[in-house]
């Protein structure tokens, strides 16, 4: 059973990443989504889930959603939490989603 999602995009297809999304089904203990400097941008749904949209800089910009309460899966598509970036989020309108992790 996967808890964090990571996908990594950048504006063209064999670069280094340019930004990194970041799902979380849950914030368990002292774990937590982004460095000290991360920001809280927003509440949203995704798949009739509630997140809060974080923005910070881990290696490279990096938006997180974690999830208000504890979930055991993800029912949709990773690319909903894509589709509700900000509208300036990418300085390209053209990512090229480049690498995929999951883990617990």
């Amino acid at each position: 059973m996967w808890r964090t999602t990571y996908l990594f995009t950048n504006s063209t297809p064999d670069g280094d990443f340019e930004f990194e999304i970041v799902g979380w089904l849950a914030a368990i203990g002292t774990a937590w989504h982004l460095a000290s400097e991360g920001k809280n941008i927003k509440n949203i749904t995704v798949s009739g889930v509630d997140y809060m949209q974080n923005h910070g800089t881990m290696m490279v910009p990096t938006f997180s959603y974690v999830a208000t309460q504890l979930m055991d899966n993800l029912s949709g598509g990773l690319s909903e939490f894509i589709g509700a970036l900000p509208q300036d989020a990418a300085t390209d309108s053209t990512q090229y989603l480049t690498k995929v992790q999951y883990g617990t």
